[in-house]
């Protein structure tokens, strides 16, 4: 993963959006790989259709590079935190955006919290997602 200056990584900074379709190839490699074979993933659902795991997009934080700090050696992901607005149906267009939303010092540790957004096909609020990876403080 690329890193930048310690300055270049502040509270705000935007790192834009990535758009990708929940297909069914998705959804059937993530109900492989977690053992998850929920019927609703594949057929009908309370929904209407078929609907998406919940955390189907638990790893889109890392597609985005840049907001590790540049001492990688010793970092730990040290929290992960879910906000779940709106089912996301199989088919539908997702647009993701990351950005820095916290930055702080605990147990002299380095932390970066990184909150991703996820948006629907029309704008609509789905979910958002903040990681916090902690870092060695350089000496």
């Amino acid at each position: 993963m690329a890193t930048l200056a310690e300055p270049e990584i502040f509270v705000g900074r935007d790192y834009g959006a990535h758009e990708l379709t929940i297909d069914p190839g998705l959804v059937q490699q993530y109900a492989e790989a977690t053992g998850d074979g929920n019927p609703w993933y594949f057929g009908r659902s309370p929904f209407g259709g078929p609907v998406a795991p919940a955390l189907i997009l638990h790893s889109e934080v890392y597609r985005y590079g840049g907001w590790y700090l540049k001492n990688i050696f010793g970092n730990l992901h040290a929290k992960q935190e879910w906000e779940l607005f709106h089912p996301i149906m199989v088919g539908d267009r997702v647009t993701t955006r990351s950005l820095i939303s916290d930055r702080y010092v605990k147990r002299g540790r380095d932390y970066v919290v990184n909150e991703v957004t996820y948006f629907g096909p029309e704008g609509r609020l789905l979910m958002r997602g903040r990681t916090h990876q902690s870092f060695l403080k350089d000496e």
